[in-house]
């Protein structure tokens, strides 16, 4: 999937945020937070990348959390998969 416009960039962001907030029992998840510094760890980013196949269809590496572990940079990555 690549993300055409900013209208499909939004939706696969909130869905983004929706998985990082369920998965660090978190709430008010922002561009600048980073998944480790939030209490994320190894188990949790399986648990994050493996929710967000489903949600998204799209295959995703889990070395992408901690290539890219702060929330915005993370969505704009996952916009570009393919």
């Amino acid at each position: 999937m690549v993300v055409e416009s900013s209208q499909e960039f939004e939706r696969v962001t909130s869905l983004v945020k929706d998985r990082w907030e369920a998965v660090l029992n978190l709430d008010d998840i922002e561009a600048t937070d980073d998944f480790f510094l939030l209490g994320g760890h190894s188990l949790l980013a399986v648990r994050l990348i493996a929710g967000l196949r489903d949600d998204l269809g799209i295959a995703l590496p889990v070395s992408m959390i901690f290539e890219h572990p702060l929330f915005g940079d993370f969505c704009h990555h996952i916009a570009k998969q393919s």
